[in-house]
């Protein structure tokens, strides 16, 4: 800004600057928040009318209405939300006295504003824009930080923190003991950060994290984070030293709003333009129940707002907190910069002068973490932005029929985007959504990692992403906020009934076998599921005693269903094959995520339960193992049709193929794929027999979600493989490999005597490929 400079100085001196006086066009709020969970979350899964939606959700009307406007995005009208049906609400009113303009802040459609082009590190919405500076040769210091918001007239962005853009003047400090560090780099008197950041300023989707590890092994994370029309401002503090360290936070906001540096701020009904002070203030009024905490100097402070008048026309401000911050202090910029952390308020001095309509403020907010204890860490979150309302939530649940692995949201009207959350009625969570678009989406389907065991009445949370990492954390401190209606949390309730009844029942017969795959002679599942092979000295619902499942059964009866040894998801074994006689238990599953994948193991026991019965449905069998061959191998090895083993005379010579992402592996002995987390398929076999043994990895998510292959099959001398690659995915390396084996088992422990016989490696692009490669023979 013309006529602007700036240097280091301490409280009162130091640092000046000279700015234009200006009408205020803008009127800005601040939200705190403190460490601690979301406390709501239980409270919200009482009240609301099953099947109905309640004036909180800002739908009117019943399930039918409320599915009709939810599908198409929009919400009824409603005193609670202020949704209007076409989904836009817009605020109108004066700025100043001679600014009239409009304010669309509920809309989620439109295109990001464009960043200034300042150098520093930046992310926008239609909404704001926050920047970061993450260049260690600027004035600011890395982390410091700057906001703009849309222009009232639509042309551009104004500034709703001083700098054009031009992060510097608004900065964190931090308190660990005795000493004060900031990342402001003109500060006198503390210890600038930039020699400790860990993490430079990173963009992660809608927000940009920084984080820096101090010398007493305190670890420092900052991040902003843009949430429709607020920007929310984050500090979190870890002890990772061995010792309990006492840590505080400041953050230090330089308002401006628009071309305005000075504005009066609006306290508790008070207007107040010179440096006020409130320590340890309540959270009460409209948002806790705390006001009685309310006292003098320690005043219930809900919202404090940056602008005019509030009875002039025009956007007002308004502040929550869950926890309230230490102190609130409402100050000149000048000095406070100075300061690195305390600061002595003067209640004579002005940060605003009415009669010239100037000034230079700025806000302080103090977070006393207190004693953090080694291990553990805290978190503090604040928030800015302009003084727009906020959309409210809207949701749909009916009352529904389910296997009890999943609940069904008819409807879903989320504008900041965000999750579902189910409680029962302990308050307890069964399970989350995936993270959901700003947008209205119909027929959500919600996993519960808790199933079902009976019918109960349930709730269903709408959560917005408040700290903006994509996934969901509800009831962490610094996790997500849900969305607010007019009565609390926005909340649906609705009755699941449990489907059922639920019957399986097995035939489970003695055999003899190589003592890789055993067969259970049928299985009826009313539900569909799997057949799993436990010991008989553990239990059905114990993950620890399964040896074996099947691939997903569809409901109805099967015959002769294999069941291969040691090949279940989320096992750790390191054997392929049962190696001496013994009894096994067949137990039939149900499905209950609905993803025909047994996840029993990965979910500890929660999903995919056992079917109910006991021994009424279970089966126990001997198995008697013998090794050299198998008769019910399908890749033409020479056992005979009666399904015992036939023994060879001389030893084959045995083999393991792979179908992994990346290179090939030279010796296994040093890395294997699947401790990479890029094995696809393998398969195991020797030459008299065929592939005797195959089965499906859990490799990384990034190449889960580009391939998706079949099993590894024999032709003759070679193996081959088929797969799909995924649109949207290219240049996907894929290696297909034979190794040679000591012994018809895999085993860590000789893995570094397998001898790489052939393999094959390319980049694959979208599409169905089949590859090839050569087994070991006898010689």
């Amino acid at each position: 800004m013309v006529g602007d400079s700036r240097g280091a100085g301490g409280n009162g001196a130091g640092t000046t600057r000279r700015r234009r006086a200006a009408a205020v066009l803008w009127c800005l709020v601040l939200v705190t928040a403190g460490a601690g969970g979301v406390a709501a979350a239980s409270a919200a899964t009482t009240g609301g009318g099953s099947g109905e939606l309640t004036a909180a959700s800002g739908v009117a009307g019943g399930p039918e209405a409320g599915a009709a406007a939810l599908t198409a995005g929009d919400a009824a009208a409603s005193a609670a939300g202020g949704v209007s049906a076409d989904g836009n609400d817009t605020a109108t009113g004066d700025g100043s006295a001679n600014a009239t303009w409009t304010v669309d802040a509920n809309s989620t459609a439109g295109s990001p504003l464009t960043p200034a082009p300042t150098g520093d590190l930046a992310v926008s919405n239609p909404h704001l824009v926050a920047y970061v500076d993450d260049d260690a040769a600027t004035r600011g210091g890395l982390g410091t930080f700057t906001l703009q918001a849309a222009a009232p007239d639509g042309d551009g962005a104004v500034d709703l923190l001083y700098g054009g853009g031009d992060a510097w003047s608004s900065y964190l400090s931090v308190r660990v003991d005795d000493r004060t560090y900031v990342t402001g780099r003109e500060v006198l008197g503390a210890r600038n950060m930039d020699g400790y950041v860990t993490q430079r300023p990173t963009v992660d989707g809608d927000r940009i994290v920084t984080e820096w590890t101090l010398p007493e092994d305190v670890v420092v994370t900052q991040t902003v984070t843009l949430d429709g029309p607020r920007a929310r401002f984050a500090v979190e503090v870890e002890n990772a030293d061995g010792w309990d360290h006492d840590v505080r936070a400041r953050f230090l906001f330089d308002y401006q709003l628009g071309a305005a540096d000075g504005s009066p701020v609006q306290q508790n009904g008070s207007r107040v333009t010179t440096e006020t002070v409130v320590d340890n203030p309540g959270v009460g009024g409209a948002n806790g129940a705390n006001a009685a905490n309310a006292s003098v100097g320690n005043a219930s402070l809900d919202a404090w707002r940056v602008g005019d008048d509030p009875s002039a026309s025009g956007p007002a401000g308004v502040a929550t907190a869950r926890t309230a911050p230490t102190r609130v202090a409402f100050t000149r910029w000048n000095p406070a910069y100075g300061s690195p952390y305390a600061y002595d308020a003067d209640p004579d001095a002005e940060f605003y002068n009415a009669s010239r309509d100037e000034g230079d403020g700025a806000g302080l907010v103090y977070y006393e973490f207190g004693t953090v204890a080694a291990g553990e860490s805290a978190v503090a979150r604040t928030a800015y932005g302009p003084d727009v309302p906020e959309r409210s939530a809207a949701l749909y649940v009916p009352d529904q029929t389910t296997r009890g692995g999943t609940v069904t949201v008819g409807g879903a009207s989320l504008p900041y985007g965000g999750f579902l959350a189910v409680y029962d009625d302990d308050g307890d969570l069964r399970g989350v959504s995936e993270e959901l678009p700003a947008a209205g989406v119909s027929n959500v389907t919600v996993t519960l990692d808790d199933p079902l065991l009976a019918s109960e009445s349930l709730s269903v949370v709408a959560y917005r992403d408040t700290n903006g990492n994509d996934r969901p954390d509800l009831g962490a401190a610094g996790g997500d906020d849900p969305y607010a209606g007019e009565d609390g949390p926005t909340t649906e309730r609705a009755y699941a009934t449990l489907a059922g009844p639920f019957g399986a029942a097995t035939d489970f017969g003695d055999q003899t076998t190589d003592g890789r795959t055993v067969t259970v002679d049928s299985v009826n599942l009313s539900a569909g599921g799997f057949v799993a092979l436990r010991t008989p000295s553990g239990a059905a619902d114990d993950p620890g005693s399964i040896v074996g499942v099947s691939e997903y059964l569809r409901p109805g009866t099967h015959e002769n269903v294999r069941v291969e040894a040691y090949r279940v998801p989320g096992g750790q074994f390191t054997r392929l094959s049962f190696g001496e006689d013994q009894r096994l238990v067949a137990v039939p599953y149900r499905d209950t995520n609905d993803n025909k994948l047994y996840d029993f193991l990965d979910s500890d026991g929660a999903a995919d339960r056992p079917y109910a019965g006991g021994d009424a449905v279970d089966d126990e069998a001997y198995v008697t193992v013998v090794h050299g061959g198998s008769a019910d191998d399908d890749d033409g090895g020479s056992g005979d049709s009666g399904g015992h083993a036939v023994v060879s005379d001389t030893e084959p010579t045995y083999y393991q193929v792979d179908l992994a992402a990346g290179q090939p592996i030279d010796n296994l002995g040093e890395r294997l794929y699947a401790e990479e987390d890029r094995l696809v398929r393998w398969a195991l076999g020797n030459t008299d027999d065929g592939i005797s043994g195959r089965g499906t990895a859990w490799p990384d998510e990034s190449v889960r979600a580009c391939v998706d292959a079949g099993q590894v099959r024999r032709e003759g001398a070679t193996a081959r493989v088929s797969f799909t690659v995924a649109d949207g995915c290219s240049n996907v390396t894929l290696t297909f490999a034979s190794y040679t084996m000591v012994d018809a088992d895999f085993s860590p422990e000789t893995a570094d005597q397998q001898v790489l016989f052939d393999a094959t490696t390319e980049a694959f692009g979208p599409g169905e490929h089949t590859v090839t490669v050569a087994l070991p023979d006898d010689e």
